[in-house]
Protein backbone atom coordinates (compact mmCIF):
# COMPACT_ATOMS: atom_id res chain seq x y z
CA UNK A 1 0.00 0.00 0.00
CA UNK A 2 1.26 3.47 -0.96
CA UNK A 3 1.79 6.06 1.76
CA UNK A 4 -0.74 8.90 1.56
CA UNK A 5 0.39 12.34 0.49
CA UNK A 6 1.22 14.71 3.35
CA UNK A 7 -1.50 17.02 4.64
CA UNK A 8 -1.30 20.78 4.14
CA UNK A 9 -0.19 21.05 7.77
CA UNK A 10 2.65 18.58 7.22
CA UNK A 11 3.69 20.38 4.03
CA UNK A 12 3.84 23.73 5.85
CA UNK A 13 5.83 22.24 8.72
CA UNK A 14 8.31 20.98 6.11
CA UNK A 15 8.63 24.47 4.61
CA UNK A 16 9.45 25.95 8.01
CA UNK A 17 11.94 23.19 8.83
CA UNK A 18 13.73 23.94 5.56
CA UNK A 19 13.55 27.68 6.21
CA UNK A 20 15.23 27.19 9.61
CA UNK A 21 18.07 25.24 7.98
CA UNK A 22 18.50 27.76 5.16
CA UNK A 23 18.40 30.70 7.60
CA UNK A 24 21.77 29.60 8.96
CA UNK A 25 23.37 30.62 5.65
CA UNK A 26 20.83 33.24 4.51
CA UNK A 27 19.08 35.12 7.34
CA UNK A 28 16.33 36.31 4.99
CA UNK A 29 14.74 32.85 5.40
CA UNK A 30 14.25 33.54 9.13
CA UNK A 31 11.78 36.30 8.25
CA UNK A 32 9.25 33.85 6.74
CA UNK A 33 6.15 33.59 8.93
CA UNK A 34 2.80 31.82 8.93
CA UNK A 35 -0.55 33.59 8.84
CA UNK A 36 -2.90 31.43 10.96
CA UNK A 37 -6.01 32.16 8.95
CA UNK A 38 -7.43 28.76 8.09
CA UNK A 39 -8.42 25.58 9.86
CA UNK A 40 -11.39 24.34 11.78
CA UNK A 41 -12.18 26.19 15.00
CA UNK A 42 -15.03 26.27 17.46
CA UNK A 43 -17.59 29.02 16.92
CA UNK A 44 -16.37 31.22 19.81
CA UNK A 45 -12.75 31.13 18.63
CA UNK A 46 -13.80 31.73 15.02
CA UNK A 47 -15.93 34.70 16.07
CA UNK A 48 -13.12 36.19 18.17
CA UNK A 49 -10.61 35.75 15.34
CA UNK A 50 -12.95 37.46 12.89
CA UNK A 51 -13.29 40.40 15.31
CA UNK A 52 -9.47 40.50 15.48
CA UNK A 53 -9.26 40.92 11.73
CA UNK A 54 -8.89 37.43 10.28
CA UNK A 55 -9.95 37.55 6.64
CA UNK A 56 -10.99 34.78 4.31
CA UNK A 57 -8.57 34.12 1.49
CA UNK A 58 -5.40 35.51 3.05
CA UNK A 59 -2.42 33.34 2.03
CA UNK A 60 -0.70 30.96 4.44
CA UNK A 61 2.74 32.56 4.59
CA UNK A 62 4.46 35.88 4.07
CA UNK A 63 8.11 36.71 3.48
CA UNK A 64 8.56 40.44 4.24
CA UNK A 65 11.78 40.78 2.25
CA UNK A 66 11.92 43.29 -0.59
CA UNK A 67 13.42 41.92 -3.80
CA UNK A 68 13.53 44.01 -6.96
CA UNK A 69 10.19 45.75 -7.45
CA UNK A 70 8.46 43.58 -4.82
CA UNK A 71 7.93 44.52 -1.15
CA UNK A 72 7.51 40.89 -0.12
CA UNK A 73 6.12 37.51 -1.09
CA UNK A 74 2.80 35.86 -0.17
CA UNK A 75 2.57 32.07 -0.46
CA UNK A 76 -0.66 30.07 -0.54
CA UNK A 77 0.31 26.48 0.20
CA UNK A 78 -1.74 23.52 -0.97
CA UNK A 79 -1.19 19.78 -0.64
CA UNK A 80 0.83 18.20 -3.40
CA UNK A 81 -2.12 16.07 -4.47
CA UNK A 82 -5.59 17.53 -4.88
CA UNK A 83 -5.10 20.94 -3.30
CA UNK A 84 -7.39 23.62 -4.76
CA UNK A 85 -7.55 27.32 -3.98
CA UNK A 86 -10.90 28.69 -2.90
CA UNK A 87 -12.66 31.59 -4.60
CA UNK A 88 -11.78 33.78 -1.57
CA UNK A 89 -8.10 32.84 -1.92
CA UNK A 90 -8.18 33.47 -5.67
CA UNK A 91 -9.77 36.90 -5.09
CA UNK A 92 -7.28 37.89 -2.39
CA UNK A 93 -4.29 36.86 -4.51
CA UNK A 94 -5.72 38.80 -7.45
CA UNK A 95 -6.24 41.88 -5.26
CA UNK A 96 -2.56 42.11 -4.39
CA UNK A 97 -1.01 44.72 -6.59
CA UNK A 98 2.28 44.53 -8.40
CA UNK A 99 4.22 45.49 -5.26
CA UNK A 100 3.91 41.93 -3.90
CA UNK A 101 4.85 38.59 -5.37
CA UNK A 102 1.95 36.19 -4.74
CA UNK A 103 2.16 32.49 -5.56
CA UNK A 104 0.29 29.25 -5.06
CA UNK A 105 2.54 26.28 -4.27
CA UNK A 106 1.51 22.65 -4.41
CA UNK A 107 3.57 21.03 -1.68
CA UNK A 108 6.56 22.03 0.41
CA UNK A 109 9.17 21.50 -2.29
CA UNK A 110 7.37 23.74 -4.76
CA UNK A 111 7.01 26.44 -2.07
CA UNK A 112 10.73 26.21 -1.24
CA UNK A 113 11.63 26.40 -4.94
CA UNK A 114 9.43 29.48 -5.40
CA UNK A 115 10.94 31.19 -2.36
CA UNK A 116 14.45 30.44 -3.64
CA UNK A 117 13.59 31.87 -7.07
CA UNK A 118 12.10 34.98 -5.45
CA UNK A 119 15.15 35.56 -3.26
CA UNK A 120 17.38 35.15 -6.32
CA UNK A 121 15.35 37.82 -8.13
CA UNK A 122 13.82 35.45 -10.68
Amino acid sequence: MRAPFPSEHQEQVSVFREAAIRAQADPRWSMLFAIPNGGKRNIVTASNMKKEGVRAGVPDMFLPIPVGAYCGMFIELKKRQGGQISSAQRAFLASLDSRYRAVVANGAQQAIDKILAYLEGK
